[in-house]
Formats: C-alpha cells, sequence, structure tokens
C-alpha cells in the first residue's frame, strides 16, 4: 500500500510539473524568430530600450529585495474586503467608451461596438507555479474570465506573468477572436494552442486597424520581458495607443520614465484618458518602473 500511495504521489508531482512547465511558454522560433532578429530594437542578441536601462537602482541588490520581502516594514495587506461594483459586462454599454478595471493593469475598453481586453490576470496569483506568489487581496477577484463578454481584441503589453497568465489565457482563447502581442510574445500563444492566424505581432509604431474607424498602434515603453532568468529580453515590450474617431486612449502597460513619452504625446496627443502605472513597485526599480 505505501509503495502504491508514493508511485501515486509522484505521478501527481510529475503531472504538476509538466503543467507547470507549460506556464512558462515558449521562445520565438522560425519565422518569428527571423522577425525578432530584424527588428530595430534588437540589438545585439536582445531588444533594447532607448536610453541605458538598469535593472536596479544603485544601491540595490537581490539579497536586500529578498530581506525586503521577508520582513516587511510596513503593513502590506488591507485590513478589511476592498469594496468593489460588479456589473453584467455582457449587456451592451452606452455610445460613449465604458471602461472597467479589475486591478494591477487588466482593462476592459467597450468601445465603438468592441470589446477590448488589456493585460489580463484573473489567477489568484501571478506566478509560474500555483503555490509560490504574491496573492491577490481579499476582495479584488470579483470578476473572472467567465463574466467577460466575446471579446474582439486581447492586448498583451508584454510576458512577464502579472501581465500574461497562462491560466488565464486557457480558459478565455477560445472566447477571443484575435490577440495583439508585442514581436515574439505569440510564441507563448502558439505553445498553448492558440491558432497562429488569431495572432497580430506588432514592433514599436505598427499599426493594426480594427475598423475604418478605429486602429491600434503599438508604441515603446522602457521596460524589459522574459518568464525565466535565462530568456530575458528576447521578446518585445510595449504600450499601446488606441484611436477612434472621436477619442484617443494611452494605454502604458509597464514602464519606467523615459524620452518616449513625449515622442509618443508629439505623435498622437493630447489622450482623452491614460492609463499609466504608478507606484505599483519600490525605489529598487526606478528605470523600469515609476512612483
Amino acid at each position: 500500500m505505501l509503495i502504491i500511495l508514493v508511485a501515486a504521489a509522484s505521478l501527481s508531482l510529475v503531472g504538476c510539473l509538466v503543467l507547470q512547465q507549460k506556464t512558462f511558454g515558449s521562445k520565438p522560433k522560425g519565422k518569428r524568430l527571423d522577425r525578432v532578429k530584424a527588428s530595430p530594437q534588437f540589438k545585439n542578441g536582445t531588444f533594447e530600450n532607448f536610453s541605458p536601462t538598469p535593472m536596479m537602482a544603485k544601491d540595490a541588490s537581490y539579497f536586500k529585495l529578498i530581506k525586503k520581502y521577508i520582513w516587511k516594514e510596513n503593513k502590506t495587506e488591507p485590513d478589511y474586503i476592498l469594496p468593489s461594483v460588479k456589473r453584467n459586462l455582457k449587456l451592451a454599454p452606452s455610445g460613449k467608451p465604458t471602461i472597467t478595471w479589475f486591478g494591477h493593469s487588466t482593462l476592459l475598453v467597450q468601445i465603438e461596438g468592441k470589446n477590448i481586453l488589456i493585460d489580463p490576470v484573473f489567477s489568484e496569483r501571478a506566478s509560474p507555479f500555483s503555490f509560490v506568489g504574491s496573492k491577490s487581496y481579499p476582495g479584488t477577484r470579483v470578476y473572472g474570465p467567465s463574466d467577460l463578454p466575446a471579446i474582439d481584441y486581447l492586448l498583451l503589453s508584454h510576458d512577464h506573468y502579472d501581465h500574461l497568465d497562462y491560466e488565464t489565457i486557457m480558459q478565455m482563447k477560445d472566447n477571443v477572436k484575435r490577440f495583439v502581442t508585442p514581436i515574439g510574445v505569440g510564441a507563448h500563444l502558439e505553445y498553448w494552442k492558440v491558432p497562429e492566424q488569431n495572432i497580430s505581432e506588432l514592433d514599436w509604431w505598427d499599426v493594426i486597424d480594427i475598423s475604418p474607424e478605429i486602429k491600434i498602434t503599438a508604441v515603446p515603453a522602457r521596460h524589459f520581458s522574459g518568464r525565466g532568468l535565462l530568456d530575458r529580453n528576447k521578446t518585445l515590450w510595449c504600450s499601446y495607443v488606441l484611436q477612434t474617431k472621436d477619442y484617443k486612449i494611452y494605454i502604458g502597460g509597464d514602464s519606467g520614465y523615459d524620452t518616449h513619452f513625449k515622442a509618443i504625446g508629439d505623435k498622437f496627443g493630447p489622450f482623452d484618458l491614460a492609463f499609466i502605472e504608478c507606484g505599483q513597485y519600490n525605489a529598487f526599480w526606478p528605470y523600469i518602473h515609476m512612483s
């Protein structure tokens, strides 16, 4: 009996590891890799920002980071369930743009009869493992993929776990007409059985026309990419500009401050609405995030 139980436990562990391996995704290959290498942003084997971009502040270190994570100086979780409002997202909204924020970087933009979802994460943890990583705060997981309407366009800003979530994609991929990603990120989606014809990969300044009156432009951001320590910056990162005949919306993704903001503003601004990260992280990462 003990042998049987051990064998069953071993099989369960192997199954779990195989499942977790899927969350890492896949690297660009073939024609996709050729396009990666042809990008003006791809230099010396990796994608680069406009400006030199260290990962951490000069006085930061992984030791300090781990120490701060383990011994938190201040309370980092609310004492109560965060209040929220839940509505029926499948009901057609008014004629004006309707935006639903689900927390962190996940947004649903309903505009001109189109449902556009950005960086969806509906899992309990944004992590390659179900048992490691920061958990959602109580009250923040109000919606799930089943609450969403059919998605016309799903935009991904980059391939980090808190923006590209395996479990969410697997639950939603049959409810999405088209995925829009930066160059290289489509490799993860294809590995997860999203049909190639349903994926559009954009370099900075590339445009995709949703309709004669709606277009999406991938624009620069100052960040990095990778779902493991050995594959950093092998795929591109970006922000997006969503334009209709009446509105301009900027969707910032993750980015540190740099000259690209002025370049985007000069080319597309002014904007009616902008979503820009602020204060999600601390002073350890001043070049790849903002406070």
